[in-house]
């Protein structure tokens, strides 16, 4: 995954912060199961994230994690964030 940093492994299915499948996306717009390759089918709680597309899995484990609503409210806030700040430099007058 780019190389930058290890990613988290598999927690196990009994774990607190285990995530159950289906569940919904962040923004409650989507149901996501596990993400299948051909014959593979994969599961965080025991692939860990094994691979890009299991973000949205890895994001709702973080939510399941006490305190990880804060977290993912955070996350899903970040893009608005850089937004704000590059109309904020847009707008700015020199001087």
């Amino acid at each position: 995954m780019n190389g930058v940093g290890g990613w988290p492994g598999p927690v196990g299915t009994g774990a607190p912060n285990a995530v159950t499948y289906p569940f919904r996306s962040v923004d409650g717009g989507a149901v996501l199961d596990r993400q299948v390759t051909g014959q593979r089918v994969w599961d965080l709680n025991t692939d860990g994230a094994a691979h890009n597309g299991m973000v949205p899995d890895w994001i709702e484990q973080i939510r399941l994690t006490d305190g990880g609503q804060g977290v993912v409210d955070e996350l899903a806030g970040g893009a608005e964030s850089y937004l704000t700040t590059w109309r904020a430099t847009e707008a700015h007058e020199p001087g």
